[in-house]
């Protein structure tokens, strides 16, 4: 380990070093305050809500020390959806594989757009013609969204509950989210 990844005082090494004879983990724990997360080892606080949520925190909360560099503001890219296009399963499908290159063979099901979306930050996975740079995000703006909703509630659940499942399957396996849903009306 090297210094800069040290616990910066002793609160803060027992803290990390939390276990629990009641508890399997950390994050099941309503004792546990604190932890290091994603694969770059951020620290945070735990959200005790039967997920893995935790607040990202800068500073030690018993010394004050800087935890880490602050992060340069990450990059994003902008793809628009306009929800008006969309009537039907299919047309879900062909939208969003014209906006973001989608491969031929993609399956035109939410499992395919899924598998698409978790890898938009690798350009050798050959899933998307439209990819980010690792670190970066990829804004889906949907715009005429209420409409959307109220139209074809499906259709809305199923783009949201996807996009949220393609950042889950990355945090599981210890990367970071790359997806994110901008609604506009």
């Amino acid at each position: 380990m090297t210094k800069e990844s040290q616990p910066c005082c002793e609160k803060m090494r027992a803290h990390l070093n939390w276990a629990c004879s009641d508890h399997r983990s950390a994050l099941e724990c309503p004792d546990a305050l604190i932890g290091r997360f994603g694969a770059t080892g951020r620290y945070g606080l735990y959200i005790h809500d039967g997920g893995s949520s935790f607040l990202e925190i800068d500073f030690c909360p018993w010394c004050g020390a800087p935890l880490a560099a602050r992060k340069p503001s990450m990059s994003t890219k902008v793809i628009v959806i306009d929800c008006r296009q969309i009537t039907d399963w299919d047309s879900l499908h062909t939208i969003f594989a014209d906006r973001l290159g989608f491969p031929g063979f993609y399956g035109r099901n939410m499992d395919a757009w899924i598998d698409c979306l978790t890898s938009v930050d690798d350009a050798s996975a050959g899933m998307s013609v439209v990819t980010i740079s690792p670190g970066s995000v990829l804004v889906l703006q949907l715009d005429h969204v209420k409409e959307l909703r109220a139209r074809l509630p499906h259709l809305y659940d199923a783009i949201v509950e996807c996009s949220a499942f393609a950042n889950w399957r990355r945090i599981e396996r210890g990367d970071e989210p790359v997806l994110s849903l901008a609604f506009h009306e």
